[in-house]
């Protein structure tokens, strides 16, 4: 976590594609066995995130770690990276009966424009410049329907400045539109973050709400959350 996003390959789009091109057949191994508590972090926020029958995003889907989680509930799911090689060890993955769609492209200049109920992205921002990930993040709004979920599985910036604090994801996503922003911690490692975007008129918002094993504060919610017998709860 540490070295996440300040080495050479991220420097340059161009070595980040070659990188995780060349890492794609490694890429479980390493990472999901060496980062502890990296899958079942994952799990968890999948689990609470995606409702039956939703069309779920994934950002920088890698091989396919969040798209398959999302698989068993949702209707669809999309996963986009930069990285042919990572892409063809996800697709080793699918079974016949996976509505699970890879597709080869740059998160700055996604090649979709169909409407998503959750929008996911996994350690990939760490990649870019600020200014980057928030353009990602406006498209990934973008392609969010009203009153649909953005989450993002990251880490804290005791790990490194080129981490996003709380308070810079909160002023962030509440600049895009969102509401309902969560800060999740997990285990001593994972800062994970939640938005929803604003329902349209009439409509009224499917909340997310965390399972009990995951840590978080209702000192920082600033107003964004409440406890009901202590269970997180999206308020609008």
């Amino acid at each position: 976590m540490k070295n996440a996003g300040k080495n050479v390959v991220s420097a340059h789009r161009g070595l980040t594609r070659l990188f995780y091109n060349l890492m794609g057949r490694f890429y479980d191994q390493l990472y999901h066995r060496l980062i502890r508590g990296y899958v079942e972090s994952a799990e968890t926020l999948m689990n609470d995130l995606v409702r039956e029958g939703d069309w779920v995003l994934d950002i920088g889907c890698g091989t396919g770690l969040l798209c398959y989680l999302a698989a068993p509930k949702a209707g669809g799911v999309v996963g986009v990276d930069l990285a042919t090689g990572m892409l063809q060890k996800a697709i080793k993955k699918q079974s016949n009966d996976q509505r699970v769609y890879f597709v080869n492209g740059d998160a700055l200049r996604l090649p979709i424009q169909r409407e998503f109920d959750c929008c996911v992205s996994a350690f990939m921002l760490v990649m870019l410049p600020r200014e980057k990930r928030w353009q990602i993040i406006s498209e990934m709004n973008r392609l969010l329907k009203p009153g649909g979920r953005v989450a993002f599985l990251t880490s804290r910036p005791e790990f490194g400045e080129q981490w996003m604090s709380a308070e810079e994801w909160r002023n962030g996503l509440r600049s895009l539109g969102f509401t309902g922003i969560l800060v999740i911690e997990k285990d001593d490692v994972f800062l994970n973050i939640v938005a929803s975007k604003p329902p349209e008129d009439g409509q009224s918002a499917m909340p997310y709400i965390p399972t009990q094993d995951w840590i978080l504060d209702p000192g920082e919610l600033d107003g964004d959350a409440s406890f009901d017998e202590g269970v997180p709860v999206l308020v609008s």
